[in-house]
C-alpha cells in the first residue's frame, strides 16, 4: 500500500470521526505540508505519519506471463505504520460548552476502537494493532497563554508490496563440457 493511499484512508476515517462528534466545524490538516503557513485559528485536528516498520521476512512469489515467458517477482512485507493524531482548540475557561482539544482527540481515539470502524479498515487492507493512550502536554502559545496539544499514536498493520519484472529465457543452447 502506498503512502498516498494510507493518507487518504486515514484522512477519510478521521474526517468521519470528526463528523460523528457533533462538535461543529473542525478543520482536518495533514501536518507539515509544503504549502501550509501558520496555525489554523479554529479547532483543528492534525495527523502525520511517524514510523513505517517491516516485520519478519518478506514473502516472495513469482508470477509467469505465458505469452512473453517472462516472470514478475512479487515481494510482500507485513508492515507496521504509526500515525500520530493531535489537536489544537483554544479553551475558554469561562464556558463549559466549548470543546477542548482533548475532547476532539479523545473522541477520535474512541472512534478508532469501534468495531464498525475496525471492520471498515479491515475491508481496505488495514488492521489496527494499537490505539495508544492520549497524551495532553501544554505549551505556551504566541499569545503567552498555556494551551493543550493532546495527541495519541495509532499503530496499524498492512501489506507493502513491490513487483519487479524478470525477463524469461527465450531459448537454451546445449553445450557439453568434458572434464579431463
Amino acid at each position: 500500500m502506498l503512502d498516498s493511499e494510507l493518507i487518504i484512508i486515514m484522512g477519510d476515517t478521521i474526517k468521519s470521526a470528526i463528523d460523528s462528534s457533533g462538535f461543529g466545524s473542525v478543520n482536518l490538516v495533514q501536518k507539515a505540508q509544503p504549502t501550509q503557513e501558520g496555525v489554523p485559528t479554529g479547532p483543528t485536528v492534525f495527523f502525520e505519519k511517524l514510523f513505517h516498520l517491516g516485520y519478519g521476512w518478506p514473502m516472495t512469489k513469482y508470477v509467469q506471463d505465458p505469452a512473453t515467458l517472462s516472470f514478475t517477482e512479487v515481494v510482500t512485507q507485513l508492515t507496521e505504520t504509526t500515525i500520530q493524531i493531535s489537536s489544537l482548540s483554544r479553551q475558554d475557561p469561562t464556558s463549559s460548552s466549548v470543546i477542548t482539544a482533548s475532547d476532539l482527540v479523545n473522541h477520535i481515539n474512541l472512534f478508532f476502537a469501534m468495531p464498525s470502524q475496525i471492520a471498515k479498515l479491515l475491508s481496505q487492507g488495514i488492521s489496527i494493532l494499537k490505539v495508544k493512550e492520549v497524551r495532553n502536554p501544554y505549551f505556551e502559545n504566541d499569545s503567552h497563554i498555556f494551551e493543550a496539544h493532546p495527541s495519541f499514536d495509532l499503530v496499524f498493520t498492512h501489506n507493502a508490496t513491490i513487483s519487479v519484472g524478470i525477463p524469461g529465457i527465450i531459448n537454451a543452447i546445449p553445450d557439453i563440457h568434458v572434464v579431463a
